[in-house]
């Protein structure tokens, strides 16, 4: 009998959620769509996927570009401190 209460409350639970899934104001439906692939009634998840990838190799040519960048300065600190105490 247990069994059968929660199951009959998890549909009860999933049913609510669909009702109120139509419910909310625009901006809440926009994001909803665009989580499911949808905007409006155009599928567009093809156009989500490519913007990913598109995210994540930027983030990984901005990481790999930051790490050149932050070796350069490192060496340039170095030569500056040597000169620095050399001079003295």
């Amino acid at each position: 009998m247990e069994q059968g209460g929660n199951a009959a409350s998890s549909d009860l639970q999933q049913r609510s959620f669909e009702a109120r899934e139509g419910e909310g104001n625009s901006l809440t439906r926009i994001i909803q769509g665009l989580h499911k692939g949808r905007l409006g009634t155009m599928d567009i998840k093809w156009v989500i996927d490519v913007a990913a990838i598109s995210m994540i190799f930027l983030t990984s040519s901005g990481i790999y570009l930051s790490v050149k960048l932050l070796a350069v300065q490192r060496k340039s600190r170095k030569k500056r401190a040597l000169k620095v105490s050399e001079g003295q």
